[in-house]
């Protein structure tokens, strides 16, 4: 409508509009799916602020802290054992973005797993939608599409990316600017090993784990590009960060329909260090951006 009337400036006002009470809602939806009687520090939802690609999607005004709104909350209606509430949330996420096609496969195969048949349906038309969405698209605009031109320059073989960033980031030395490009590549290469690592850990966060798997594989695909500056990847991958806090948080709780809850382990603890080492390159980009 804003492009329609010639007020192109209205876009970015109302998603700014927008992403600010989205933000407060991610922190909401990452303690919502946390079990009361879990013993779990009320502060851990505050990690959400640590997060940079949260800080740069409020920057640049763009759409997508609505998805990863929409799959936390996914997350943590699964958790909870929302059928409907799992399946709308994760509907309104595929129609967000297409990446969010992660989190639908991976409850599904999690539902699958538990013989959860309820949630399997659910799930199976929750992605109705999105699918008859992405036809009506590819028929009607497929002459604006060029699907080939976009998957080779955003994805390469596995690695190759993630090979030529280290390769850059090892030739640029010791300047600040480098150091800095190299602390946050570092950290989101340290939250994908991390989320694996203890998500896996965890027999209620199964999903998580597979959502961050196939997330990983993805990041292990993206070109040199998508690598190029921490503006870009820590935007794109946001959600890997939201996926390590769920974790830790769903991790650290119990399902509603289970007795037992889940002791702390030490192994969690690094978890809290690597989300709270966000805040470097978060404020940089808020005094930047200033």
């Amino acid at each position: 409508m804003a492009c329609i009337i010639g007020l192109t400036g209205l876009i970015s006002w109302a998603f700014n509009q927008s992403n600010s009470p989205q933000s407060a809602a991610t922190q909401t939806a990452s303690n919502s799916g946390i079990s009361p009687q879990a013993k779990i520090q009320s502060w851990l939802p505050l990690l959400t602020l640590c997060i940079p690609g949260i800080w740069m999607i409020l920057g640049f005004s763009t759409a997508d802290l609505l998805s990863s709104l929409l799959l936390a909350a996914a997350f943590c209606c699964y958790h909870r054992g929302k059928v409907g509430q799992t399946a709308g949330a994760i509907a309104l996420a595929c129609l967000t973005r297409e990446t969010m096609a992660i989190g639908w496969f991976a409850l599904l195969v999690d539902s699958l797993r538990r013989k959860n048949w309820p949630q399997v349906g659910a799930l199976l038309i929750a992605i109705c939608p999105a699918a008859a969405w992405r036809q009506y698209v590819t028929h009607n605009f497929a002459q604006y599409i060029n699907s080939s031109s976009s998957l080779t320059h955003n994805f390469v073989l596995p690695f190759t990316g993630i090979a030529e960033k280290l390769s850059i980031l090892f030739q640029g030395g010791l300047d600040s600017n480098n150091l800095f490009e190299a602390y946050a590549f570092l950290l989101l290469l340290g939250v994908f090993a991390l989320l694996l690592w203890n998500a896996r850990q965890s027999r209620y966060t199964f999903a998580i784990w597979l959502a961050g798997l196939l997330y990983a594989l993805l990041f292990a695909s993206s070109s040199a590009a998508i690598l190029e500056y921490f503006l870009g990847y820590s935007r794109v991958y946001v959600d890997a960060f939201l996926l390590l806090l769920l974790s830790w948080g769903l991790g650290r709780s119990t399902r509603v329909q289970d007795a037992e809850v889940p002791q702390m382990t030490t192994s969690l603890k690094p978890q809290g260090l690597l989300l709270a080492a966000g805040i470097l390159p978060s404020l940089a980009f808020i005094l930047l951006s200033n």
